[in-house]
């Protein structure tokens, strides 16, 4: 059975993140919607991989059943970020920023005709098999608007190690197991695991 604690330094970066990149949260989060941060040990898996992280939409009892542990008593809807402390511990820092930004990307608010605040999940821009692209190319717009956009990112690799980092390795969902510093290996194996 899984565990969750606490993740403050989760809570840190999605501060830093908000106030640069997701202003509709900044927003919502000062009217009635919260987001919680968590860390999950063992993380859940989902079709044989690791779940890095998941953004969770809680409502009704459970957000008053997660808000009543605080000594709150409100069923005002909010997010949980849960991010897999397996995984966290062997990121580097640049890496934790992504996931934590990959998972507040998920967060979507809405007011309906009502004015009632409404909490959902945002789906990811593309979903798509490897296979296909393989066989028939970029097919779709948002498949040619993704490679644009990652061809056009002026960040550094994200697989390269900080200077003194510790070695450490990730088992992919493929079954390899590639040292953090094997950037080109690392490469091939998060395309492959992207695309699939």
């Amino acid at each position: 059975m899984s565990t969750y604690s606490p993740a403050p330094e989760v809570e840190a970066i999605a501060r830093d993140l908000i106030a640069d990149h997701h202003q509709h949260l900044d927003t919502a989060l000062n009217e009635n919607v919260s987001l919680t941060y968590l860390f999950i040990d063992p993380p859940p898996k989902k079709n044989g991989k690791t779940v890095l992280g998941m953004c969770k939409k809680l409502s009704s009892l459970p957000a008053y059943l997660s808000r009543r542990l605080a000594g709150e008593y409100s069923t005002d809807p909010l997010f949980a970020i849960v991010i897999s402390l397996e995984a966290w511990k062997i990121l580097e820092p640049k890496q934790k920023i992504a996931l934590v930004d990959h998972e507040l990307c998920h967060c979507k608010i809405e007011i309906d005709e009502e004015g009632e605040t409404k909490l959902g999940v945002e789906p990811h821009d593309i979903e798509e098999f490897k296979a296909v692209v393989l066989r028939h190319g970029l097919w779709l717009n948002d498949l040619v608007e993704f490679v644009d956009a990652a061809e056009r990112s002026k960040q550094a690799n994200l697989f390269e190690p900080s200077e003194g980092a510790e070695r450490a390795s990730i088992t992919f969902p493929s079954g390899r197991e590639v040292e953090m510093n094997d950037t080109r290996q690392l490469e091939r194996e998060m395309r492959q695991a992207l695309i699939r």
